[in-house]
């Protein structure tokens, strides 16, 4: 029964992943949290791609449109219904994005068109983690200094209403490098276990 749906669960948990990496991708965007490093625009661009159609069922950025758009199904049904027009002027408008499995990595990959550049690209899950771990890094850094900065009260620390004091000492960066270096071996660690190299 697990070889079944193994796909299925492994799609349900990629298109949870992304909307949740898109949340924290856009927040250190719009509230300017971090410097913006190289890169950090093209993964951003690439989440935005994948997650309006998957949350929405709509294009992302459909209002640029000068023109509804003669769409393919996919997978096609091989009818008359594998042609059908994407209209952003039209309240009954849906775009269900076209996925699959990476032969190179065996992870999910999404087919995502960007109207802006008017181009569309296949985008694997497992290489927007590996273009992920620097900025969301800064992300857990940056929510971790919050409080402290503000001298407020840890939210960790459900029963206590003591403030933990600034750490000037470097411990923090430390402890942050070493959380990543763990997470990262339990991730590689799993792949293996799973065979999902």
């Amino acid at each position: 029964m697990w070889v079944e749906f193994a796909f299925q669960y492994q799609k349900m948990l990629s298109d949870y992943w992304i909307g949740s990496v898109y949340e924290i991708f856009r927040l250190l965007r719009d509230r300017k949290l971090a410097d913006v490093p190289l890169g950090f625009s093209e993964v951003l661009t690439d989440l935005e791609l994948i997650r309006m159609p998957l949350e929405k069922h709509e294009l992302p950025k459909d209002r640029k449109l000068e023109a509804p758009l003669e769409m393919i199904r996919n997978p096609p049904k091989n009818d008359s219904t594998d042609i059908y027009v994407y209209d952003p002027k039209d309240n009954r408008r849906a775009h269900i994005m076209g996925f699959g499995v990476s032969t190179k990595t065996g992870s999910v990959i999404w087919h995502g068109i960007d109207i802006a550049s008017k181009s569309d690209r296949w985008i694997e899950r497992r290489d927007l983690a590996d273009r992920s771990p620097l900025y969301l890094g800064t992300m857990a850094l940056v929510l971790w200094l919050i409080p402290l900065r503000a001298k407020q009260r840890n939210p960790f620390e459900a029963h206590s209403a003591a403030t933990r004091p600034i750490d000037n000492s470097g411990a923090a960066p430390r402890r942050l490098r070493q959380q990543c270096a763990r997470a990262k071996g339990l991730r590689e660690g799993v792949t293996h276990q799973f065979g999902m190299e």
